[in-house]
């Protein structure tokens, strides 16, 4: 044991040294930051600002790439001084044979997400006492069974599914959120089945009448989406020793993480810009649509051509300080908030979002516009979220409440070993269900400020592109 204590503290030492090297290029990082502020406030010329702004981006980038590797590095040297104490306190008892820690603390030396006493981390937001409750169903474990028994059955595509436990299924469903940016901030509606379903989108204003009037005299109008639930699919390749050497907890844990990561990169594009085949509708391909479209549904309601009043092209690049900001939030505001829960969001990518802070800070030397913002549009508000899928200098959104969306529980797994034999791994594949539609388009707006058409489509994984786009 006393070998083990000295080993652990020589990796503990190394590792101190290297967050004290982390340590001194995040303190590099804020002097470089010091110095980019005085040279933003310095820049008199267009040219300069543009120096400035590509300055800020590199520096973004490094900065969170530095915390990142703290904050991973933090969790390692927690785990290994928590090791250390562990074994001292067993040697101390004089019970050098035993395990010095229990079988939970054990498991979570070796979980798959370590355990980070300052950061408090969870599996998939659940205690690790939950955790432990939901491994050691026979559901849990045959379906862990079942994920490494694929391995090597067969050496070709099978079209095997294996339905995930439902308690997993509820898993998936409340942590979607963690990889999808976009779900918490839309409507969603959960159901079981198959077919389409006509789900009303907004209700108008109920008439006040005489008290003894007939209920026959209201006439309520609903506006229906016709909405069914395409499959959104990615699939990851899983080395073979992983299946054959890790635990069921391991293995799980990689099979859930990458049905959220693949299916909430592709549900925020989609909600953006999907075109409705096989994919919900985005809200800005709803805007750039000038005639109705095959996906408007029969209940929808009356089409209003959107194009040319709520995707707009500004001028702003070259504007500064209020000249900018005043045309933005005036052509952001035609965002209509009639019937929604009257909170805005707005989605760019980080480069755009970053540019944003720029003008802030160049507009207001005090800084406290600057302040005001951070991830909340100034002026106006409403929270800023960076997608990637975004162009740069466009801005896009509105009341997101307005965006309904259908999930149909049952998600799948599907397994091959053919594409990557060579390589030794297994591809698992991760299917489910979900669609949405905007209720009503007034309520969203798209925006470019660089004198450039605002782009309003996207490019999907396994999609063939329109003619023309």
């Amino acid at each position: 044991m006393a070998l083990k204590v000295l080993m652990l503290r020589a990796r503990l030492n190394a590792r101190n040294a290297d967050m004290t090297a982390l340590q001194q290029t995040r303190e590099t990082l804020r002097q470089r930051s010091a110095e980019l502020e005085s040279d933003i406030n310095e820049a008199a010329t267009e040219e300069e600002l543009n120096v400035c702004d590509q300055a800020v981006s590199d520096l973004d980038t490094q900065i969170t790439e530095n915390d990142a590797a703290i904050d991973t590095l933090q969790a390692e040297i927690d785990d290994i001084t928590r090791q250390i104490a562990e074994l001292e306190a067993a040697q101390e008892r004089g019970n050098d044979q035993a395990d010095p820690a229990p079988a939970a603390e054990n498991e979570r030396r070796n979980d798959p997400m370590p355990y980070n006493a300052t950061a408090d981390r969870r599996w998939f937001g659940l205690s690790y006492e939950e955790r432990d409750r939901i491994m050691q169903r026979d559901d849990v474990k045959n379906f862990a069974a079942q994920l490494r028994a694929m391995r090597g059955q067969t050496r070709a595509v099978t079209n095997a599914d294996l339905g995930i436990p439902t308690v997993l299924l509820g898993l998936l469903e409340n942590n979607f959120e963690r990889y999808s940016k976009l779900v918490s901030h839309i409507t969603v509606h959960t159901v079981k089945g198959t077919g389409r379903l006509n789900i009303a989108g907004t209700v108008p204003e109920a008439f006040w009448v005489e008290a003894t009037a007939a209920v026959s005299e209201l006439t309520l109008s609903f506006t229906n989406l016709e909405l069914d639930g395409a499959k959104v699919c990615g699939y990851a390749a899983i080395p073979n020793a992983t299946l054959e050497d890790d635990d069921d907890l391991r293995l799980i844990t990689t099979v859930m993480e990458m049905i959220f990561k693949a299916m909430g990169l592709a549900f925020d594009k989609a909600v953006i810009f999907g075109t409705g085949t096989n994919m919900p509708v985005g809200f800005v391909t709803r805007l750039a649509a000038a005639t109705q479209p095959a996906w408007w549904g029969t209940k929808q309601g009356t089409f209003t051509d959107l194009s040319a009043t709520h995707v707009l092209k500004l001028n702003l690049l070259a504007k500064v300080g209020a000249e900018f900001f005043q045309p933005l939030l005036a052509a952001l505001g035609v965002a209509d908030p009639a019937y929604s829960d009257g909170k805005p969001v707005w989605v760019m990518n980080r480069k755009t979002h970053i540019d944003l802070l720029t003008r802030c800070l160049a507009f207001d030397m005090n800084a406290a516009l600057l302040a005001g913002m951070n991830n909340t549009m100034p002026v106006i508000g409403g929270e800023i979220i960076e997608e990637e899928c975004m162009s740069d200098y466009n801005i896009a959104g509105g009341y997101s409440s307005l965006m309904i969306g259908l999930h149909r529980t049952g998600a799948k797994v599907s397994y091959s070993d053919l594409p990557m034999f060579i390589q030794d791994q297994t591809v698992f594949k991760g299917t489910d269900r979900w669609d949405a539609k905007p209720a009503r388009g007034e309520g969203f707006v798209v925006v470019s400020y660089n004198n450039v058409n605002p782009v309003t489509t996207a490019t999907f994984a396994g999609v063939t592109p329109p003619s023309g786009t």
